[in-house]
């Protein structure tokens, strides 16, 4: 019985197409960028196809490639995943099918887990929900606040400013949605002082300007969004100056925010006057001191404070 012999140039092909899936091995399975021999051919191949694509802005052509590469060789490069999230939200925007931001979240995910930075990428990923959900959707809203938090608290004193201000404002409009109920007054006190904290922190030690700017944004929301009476800062203020009666930057802060809502009689702003001017006596303060001491019916205490007014005066 005669074998066929396939011709020896041939033979080499079919050998080596044989060969290729046995040797090829995707980046997502070993843990490198492209993968190794075809795997690698292909990654690369989908990426160049998808970039095309990508680049004349035909997003659905770009996301048949984009998918090959993003499900293969994930790790290959942080614009793949870029390029990923702006590719679903361009076409959310489009149709208003919210199976792309369910796609736009697994990319952040993935981000997170191939190029670490959590708390980076949380606060972009809810930059990018908080803006889906200007309109006032309260899911996108939501989803937005649960991730700028997890940003703020995983980075804390460096955490990023543009990602606080935002964080200000979701928790401002999830409020005036009545998404937070009168009960949760205090989360908006808690985060704004949280945040200021932040900043305050960083701004004594390099004044940044984008910090300088993210601090003005924020106590401009927290005024302006005139939820906040004198019990909920009373409250949330009171054992912080007790904490820390000398730290004066919260006890101006305190001061301000007590007397733009009115609650310059309360005990919290005579305290917080009184702490402060042991550290930054003026006559104007001490006049002030001395009327507020006369209000209260202490004549003595309003005698001293008129004397340290005419002494600093002259």
């Amino acid at each position: 019985m005669m074998r066929s012999i396939l011709p020896k140039g041939v033979s080499v092909v079919f050998l080596s197409v044989l060969m290729l899936p046995l040797f090829g091995q995707k980046g997502i399975e070993d843990g490198s960028k492209y993968g190794h021999d075809v795997d690698s051919v292909n990654c690369r191949k989908n990426m160049s196809l998808y970039k095309t694509y990508y680049d004349q802005d035909n997003y659905q052509m770009a996301l048949s490639f984009w998918r090959l590469a993003f499900y293969e060789c994930p790790s290959s490069s942080n614009n793949l995943h870029l390029h990923g999230i702006k590719m679903y939200k361009s076409l959310y925007a489009e149709t208003s099918d919210r199976t792309y931001v369910d796609s736009m979240n697994m990319v952040y995910d993935a981000r997170i887990k191939y190029f670490g930075e959590e708390g980076k990428y949380e606060g972009q990923r809810g930059i990018d929900l908080w803006r889906l959900g200007q309109d006032g959707d309260k899911e996108f809203l939501q989803a937005s606040y649960a991730a700028l938090s997890k940003s703020v608290a995983i980075d804390g004193k460096g955490a990023d400013a543009n990602t606080m201000v935002v964080l200000m404002g979701v928790t401002q409009k999830l409020y005036d949605l009545r998404v937070m109920d009168n009960s949760q007054e205090e989360n908006i006190i808690v985060n704004y002082g949280r945040l200021m904290d932040i900043l305050d922190t960083r701004i004594e030690a390099v004044r940044r300007p984008g910090d300088i700017e993210a601090k003005k944004n924020i106590d401009m929301i927290f005024r302006a969004g005139g939820v906040v009476d004198c019990d909920g800062l009373i409250s949330y203020f009171t054992p912080k100056i007790k904490e820390s009666p000398t730290d004066v930057a919260l006890l101006k802060k305190v001061l301000g925010l007590l007397q733009n809502t009115g609650c310059n009689d309360s005990e919290l702003f005579y305290t917080s006057a009184e702490n402060l001017y042991k550290i930054e006596k003026s006559s104007m303060a001490a006049y002030h001191l001395a009327e507020m001491n006369f209000n209260k019916g202490d004549n003595d205490k309003a005698e001293y404070y008129y004397n340290e007014a005419v002494t600093l005066e002259s």
